[in-house]
């Protein structure tokens, strides 16, 4: 089972920063990071609508031209929010999985979570990006048939997709979108809770010939527990080496 850092490693730096990629040790299995845009287009990577809780700013993202965005910085560092293309290229020069054609494990890559409101920005956004070097290594995830219709129409040929937020209700649909746009992978609702009500998904999922993931899943048990549910994938706070520093197993465990 391959471990994905959340927000980019936020254990020991700030979410969807430059130096959380950087605090990342070059075999990760992947990372998973959130894409807004700013007021005039500009992809960012932040989590959240509203400005307050990560940066020492206020407002909203999607109302703050990118002139604005860049004299904030990400509460606990001096940085300022990066710009998508500027993570994506720090990421193919520091990460083993992003240089290599041929990744130690299948599937590994920057999964991105995709929070762009404005469908012509997200046109643009997934046209742009599918033309870096670093495309073959990017899997975007969305939640929703319309952007996956977006994303399907702009990206590249190739271009590799997921979804998130699984769950027992929109199953169906959720399987007829993996279908229908050649979706790679399906994660779960995020949260411990929501994968012990959703784990049988995970056969169903698996049978459809599709990679499943869990989301947001920390602590050893719980992360063992996706593992033997047929997981191929989990979205983790505390990938290696924080696991390892825990006194953890090693990472070929995961991979059984």
């Amino acid at each position: 089972m391959q471990l994905l850092a959340h927000r980019g490693h936020q254990g020991l730096a700030p979410e969807n920063s430059i130096s959380g990629l950087l605090s990342l040790p070059p075999g990760i299995d992947g990372i998973e990071v959130d894409v807004r845009a700013s007021a005039d287009g500009v992809p960012v990577l932040l989590h959240d609508a509203d400005l307050a809780r990560k940066t020492d700013g206020s407002g909203v993202v999607e109302e703050t031209a990118f002139a604005m965005l860049r004299k904030l910085r990400v509460k606990g560092s001096a940085e300022p929010p990066p710009r998508l293309e500027v993570y994506l290229d720090r990421a193919a020069n520091h990460l083993e999985f992003a240089r290599k054609q041929e990744c130690h494990a299948s599937g590994s890559g920057i999964y991105l979570d995709i929070k762009i409101q404005d469908k012509a920005v997200l046109e643009r956004v997934a046209r742009e990006v599918s033309r870096l070097s670093i495309a073959s290594r990017i899997v975007w995830l969305a939640r929703n048939r319309s952007d996956f219709e977006i994303l399907a129409g702009e990206a590249r040929v190739g271009s590799r997709f997921g979804l998130l937020g699984c769950n027992r209700s929109n199953f169906a649909e959720s399987l007829a979108v993996a279908g229908h746009y050649g979706l790679e992978i399906m994660f779960l609702q995020h949260g411990r809770d929501a994968f012990l009500e959703n784990m049988g998904l995970v056969g169903n999922i698996r049978s459809a010939g599709l990679q499943a993931g869990a989301s947001i899943l920390n602590g050893l048990q719980d992360l063992e527990l996706a593992r033997e549910a047929g997981c191929t994938h989990a979205i983790t706070d505390f990938p290696p080496p924080a696991l390892l520093d825990q006194g953890a197993f090693g990472i070929s465990d995961f991979d059984r």
